[in-house]
């Protein structure tokens, strides 16, 4: 860059300057040297100098070619002129530089520092420099030119990155390592614990900071002290044990095994001599061996060798690059059985070490290793030399990604295998026991839990086959299901109770069977992987070999309630840890199967109880009874006896009763000496276990049930609120049925819910029958119907409740041979809505009879009575002879039009407000009947349901009517109260014919 000094132009960084330099010997006065010139001097120095140097104008612009500059960066002039300089400087530096270099010549700084990194063109990458410049300033103070230097930092940069590097990776290590790491000062108060020690003593890293040992840890904490003094006294102490309360979990001890050691620095080189060394405290590892030491307890023969491992505080490290292994120490090559001369030759690698099957676990923590930088320890196996697999928990830390140099440690798992391979037949069976357990508890309907047994008790064993039946009470047969070899499907199958095979053999004998098995050849497994010695089993008493078994099944009482049966591809031994598993299984699937038993009988009681709420009538309750009571016990052939008048009783039954059951019952009288008779007589219940228990309490009396099938039967009475039986209930099982106490609390529990049936129809067919007496009483001013028109009435009061509805209807004679036809609604069905309707119906037939026009009916009732009522209202006015019908309507179910040979449709009307508010004139439809057509008013009760909507249940009345529609009307009438069931609302109908 140009600099000028006292009107000559000087070049400064290696650029000559225009004038001639003297020769050699030439000077001033004599030819001696005269001093030198200060410029040269500099340019001297600028060219001996290892910096860049480098000069700008006032404006920070190179303006003259530089040489240091090119002979680093490899620029040429005038390629860096200006400010193509910039272009070298490394793009993520770039933007800083800029903006720096900017704000110090705008400020005018006296000195600019900075560091980034250029181009260098030797090593042909960025390296980094630090910048120095100052700005020169003329005799009024302005600066004519900067003068700066760039010196390579490379090297000082890369050694402060390697330095963070090593203490990254220690701290790396130290921060992910499973072992306690921590040191004290000489005071013994703690500088340093890792997340390993802090987790161990239960203390936070920052709780454990300048304190003692007796202060973090109560228990041990003098003992550790002392441990610490001698260790900075005396040298290193390894391998001590310490046993205490675990603070995570009280119940437990911790057991740690604990190495002290000093810490000290070498301190500078004395003169002469060699480098002294300060002890600044003492450092300390902790290894947690709880587990190890546990392990060690339960094992026994394998104790000395687990006492050993955690007292040793041996840690397997290793290292390498990329796949090979560089570096071992002493831990990890005795694992392994190689040496220090396998690791110096390169004979070891991370692939060649590990044999097939862990390729993806070590891919996943390869991943992570170069994600994240360290990969969470994990299991696998390396190979040993001499070929056995060796388990170890590996974790490992990256020291640099790229290339890949890593360090791993690993810690032997040989023993936890040994304890796990100790324990696994035991836990293979408890595992499944405890899946059985759980699945059976969840299992409801009885087909699942037999599946649910099936299944597991195949695991649970190891067997080839198992069967499980279940005697269902007072039945002939078994419900069995079968799971076997391959595939484990479960099959259903039905067995006769009489068959001669084991499991009817089990449920009719109630006790164990084994099969016998044929002596096991010397090495013939008892079990899939587990061969018997050589000559079991030996000498008298050994455990007997069977090949398969079947256990009974019990209720809580003792009772059988089913069997399962195991059956083995090999003979098993037949010892005390077989029955006990045997009786365990056994017990939980009695209890499953009562349990699902229960439920299936509280389910058909549900049942039983929803079907006799909806019965309306004595014979839609004897009905539901003798349809739902036979499930929620299991019986079959079920009879209700009930009083016909007088002496004379009555038996009901299903269809599906043989004759020969039911006829010898048809005619008898209250005093017949048959059990279900007395029973209907004497309100006791009569249970007979079998056909010899009647025999002793009827001698000579002719067994009726058993010459039909039966074994056990039951007569249950049923009695009324004064507690007088009102009918009897026969019950019957074609094999011996127990009745335990349970099973008597269903049977009382089934003669109340059909009791309170039976007593609720009959009142309510009582009330039926008085308000449909009253309602006749009311409406029996309907006198006989015009010439040349049928009609026909009908009104059935609700279902409930003993009162008289709001519905009415009413057929008045008009002068000229007419005929008016009321239908109204009022709402409500209690005493005030029948008060309302007789109310209604008296001033709608005077309105009529005194001839107020059709149009104005509703509004003189409401001008007459106001709005203290509501309701709907239909007057149809019918004049027959000329077959003309005007209708008027308020808010009232539109009628339906039958014409002959076409389907039901309603009647369109003028709309109108619901009657008790229509104050103003209602004009009335006019329609033309011809022969045979059918014309139908009804209240809303007919067509309403709660299941079902209103359009639907007219569309049901208009099929009704459109399929009747060629009778009388009375027999039309008659249909439709047939085919359209009672609801609780009370119903009126009136059907209109015009005959042909």
């Amino acid at each position: 860059m140009p600099v000028s000094r006292a009107g000559q132009r000087v070049e400064v960084a290696g650029v000559s300057d225009a004038r001639p330099m003297p020769r050699p010997g030439e000077g001033g006065a004599g030819g001696v040297a005269g001093p030198v010139d200060p410029d040269r001097r500099f340019r001297a120095l600028v060219e001996a100098s290892a910096a860049i140097i480098w000069t700008t104008d006032a404006d920070g612009r190179v303006t003259a070619a530089q040489r240091s500059w090119e002979a680093y960066t490899g620029q040429s002039w005038p390629e860096y002129a200006g400010d193509g300089w910039s272009s070298v400087i490394h793009p993520d530096d770039l933007d800083r530089v800029r903006r720096a270099w900017g704000e110090a010549l705008d400020a005018g700084a006296r000195i600019y520092r900075s560091s980034f990194r250029i181009w260098h063109a030797a090593s042909g990458r960025y390296r980094h420099v630090a910048a120095r410049s100052t700005a020169l300033r003329d005799e009024r103070g302005r600066i004519v030119e900067w003068l700066g230097t760039f010196t390579d930092v490379q090297d000082l940069v890369t050694a402060e990155q390697a330095a963070g590097r090593t203490a990254a990776i220690s701290e790396a290590m130290l921060a992910s390592s499973p072992v306690g790491f921590g040191w004290v000062d000489t005071d013994l108060r703690f500088q340093y614990v890792n997340p390993a020690l802090a987790a161990l003593n239960g203390r936070t890293e920052a709780e454990h900071l300048g304190r003692t040992p007796a202060e973090v840890l109560p228990l041990i904490g003098d003992r550790v002290a002392a441990l610490m003094r001698e260790a900075l006294t005396d040298g290193g102490i390894s391998g001590v044990e310490f046993s205490l309360p675990d603070e995570r979990q009280p119940d437990r001890i911790q057991h740690v095994v604990a190495s002290y050691f000093p810490i000290r620095l070498a301190e500078p080189p004395a003169h002469g001599g060699g480098r002294p060394q300060t002890t600044i405290g003492v450092g300390c590892t902790v290894v947690d061996v709880s587990e190890r030491t546990r392990l060690r307890e339960a094992l026994g023969a394998e104790r000395a060798r687990y006492e050993r491992l955690a007292s040793a505080d041996v840690l397997a490290v290793f290292g390498g690059v990329g796949e090979r292994i560089t570096e071992a120490n002493d831990a990890f090559l005795a694992l392994l059985g190689y040496d220090r001369d396998d690791v110096a030759a390169g004979r070891l690698s991370w692939p060649e070490l590990t044999p097939p099957g862990f390729e993806e676990a070590d891919a996943e923590a390869l991943k992570e290793l170069a994600d994240t930088g360290r990969a969470q320890a994990y299991a696998k196996e390396y190979r040993h030399r001499d070929g056995h697999p060796v388990p170890v928990l590996i974790g490992v830390v990256a020291l640099v990604r790229e290339p890949l140099h890593w360090l791993a440690y690993a810690t032997d798992l040989t023993a936890e295998r040994l304890a796990e391979a100790e324990r696994r037949r035991t836990l293979r069976r408890a595992e499944a026991l405890a899946r059985f357990a759980g699945d059976l508890s969840t299992a409801q309907a009885p087909d699942e839990i037999l599946r649910t047994i099936a299944g597991h008790l195949r695991a649970v064993f190891l067997a080839r086959e198992v069967r499980i039946a279940v005697a269902e009470p007072g039945q002939p047969t078994l419900h069995a299901v079968r799971c076997a070899d391959p595939t484990g499907d479960v099959v259903h199958e039905r067995l006769d109770l009489d068959a001669d095979l084991a499991l009817t053999a089990v449920v009719r004998e109630n006790r164990v069977l084994p099969d016998p098995a044929e002596p096991a050849e010397p090495g013939e497994p008892t079990e899939p992987g587990e061969p018997t010695e050589p000559g079991e089993p030996a000498g008298p008493g050994a455990p007997a070999l069977v090949r398969g078994i079947c256990v009974p099944l019990h209720h809580a009482d003792g009772t059988p309630l089913g069997a399962m049966q195991l059956d083995w591809a090999v003979p098993v031994r037949r010892d005390d840890a077989l029955d006990s598993l045997l009786a365990t299984s056994a017990g939980l699937a009695s209890q499953a199967l009562q349990r699902a038993e229960l439920i299936r009988s509280t389910r058909a009681t549900a049942d039983l109880a929803a079907r006799l709420s909806t019965a309306r009538t004595v014979p839609e309750a004897i009905e539901a009874i003798l349809a739902a009571v036979p499930p929620v016990l299991g019986a079959v052939e079920p009879g209700l006896l009930v009083r016909e008048g007088g002496r004379r009783v009555r038996l009901c039954h299903q269809g599906s009763v043989p004759s020969g059951l039911a006829d010898p019952y048809r005619g008898m009288t209250i005093d017949d000496p048959r059990p279900i008779a007395e029973c209907l007589r004497t309100g006791e219940r009569i249970v007979l276990a079998d056909r010899e228990a009647f025999r002793r309490r009827y001698p000579g009396l002719v067994d009726t049930s058993g010459d039909g099938g039966l074994v056990t039967t039951v007569a249950l009475p049923l009695l009324d609120v004064g507690r007088r039986p009102i009918a009897a209930l026969g019950l019957g099982w074609s094999r011996a049925r127990p009745f335990r106490a349970t099973d008597l609390a269903v049977l009382d529990t089934v003669a109340d819910l059909c009791e309170q049936a039976l007593e609720r129809v009959r009142l309510a067919a009582a009330e039926h029958d008085l308000v449909s007496r009253l309602a006749g009483r009311l409406f029996d001013t309907v006198g006989e119907p015009p010439p040349g028109l049928d009609v026909a009435v009908r009104y059935r009061p609700a279902m409930t409740g003993l009162n008289l509805g709001g519905d009415w209807y009413d057929l008045i004679p008009v002068d000229g041979g007419r005929l008016a036809v009321v239908v109204g609604d009022v709402v409500g069905h209690q005493v005030e809505a029948a008060a309302d309707m007789a109310q209604l119906r008296t001033v709608v037939r005077t309105l009529i009879m005194l001839g107020v026009p059709l149009g104005e009916v509703f509004a003189r009732v409401t001008e007459l009575l106001g709005r203290a009522f509501l309701g709907t209202c239909l007057i149809m006015l019918v004049d027959p002879d000329r077959r003309r019908v005007e209708v008027v309507r308020a808010g009232h179910p539109h009628p339906l039009w039958v014409r002959r040979g076409e389907h039901a449709e309603p009647v369109g009307t003028a709309r109108s407000l619901p009657f008790g508010l229509v104050q103003e004139t209602v004009p009335p439809t006019v329609l033309s009947a011809g022969p045979g057509d059918l014309l139908v008013a009804f209240t809303d009760g007919l067509v309403e349901l709660r299941q079902r909507d209103y359009p639907a249940g007219v569309a049901a009345l208009g099929a009704v009517l459109t399929e009747a529609a060629g009778r009388t009307a009375d027999a039309v009438a008659t249909v439709v109260m047939d085919r359209l069931p009672a609801t609780e609302d009370d119903q009126a109908l009136v059907v209109l014919r015009f005959p042909e």
